[in-house]
């Protein structure tokens, strides 16, 4: 079903196109009540993306502020390893 090897009878299409008429296949088998009492692992793998479809996405700013404060604290302990180091280094060249 997702080769790409021409056969008799087959026709050619996008991935894009295999992976649309695939989502539109499942919608239409849900409706079928011999399809969800034999896959009832796809009645719930649908239902879980009709939720998530429904639900609003989380803002994209948000991963990028946690990398962000995730730096700056990186940044902060590097500077802060950096001056201990500058003061080991100070006390080991007095003595």
């Amino acid at each position: 079903m997702n080769d790409t090897q021409r056969t008799t009878g087959s026709i050619d299409s996008s991935k894009e196109e295999k992976v649309k008429l695939a989502a539109q296949s499942l919608a239409f088998n849900m409706k079928s009540p011999m399809f969800r009492k034999l896959f009832p692992e796809w009645v719930a793998a649908h239902e879980v993306r009709q939720q998530q479809a429904a639900q609003p996405a989380a803002p994209p700013a948000a991963p990028q502020e946690a990398a962000a404060a995730a730096a700056t604290q990186s940044h902060a302990e590097l500077a802060a390893d950096s001056s201990q180091a500058g003061q080991t280094l100070a006390m080991v060249s007095k003595t």
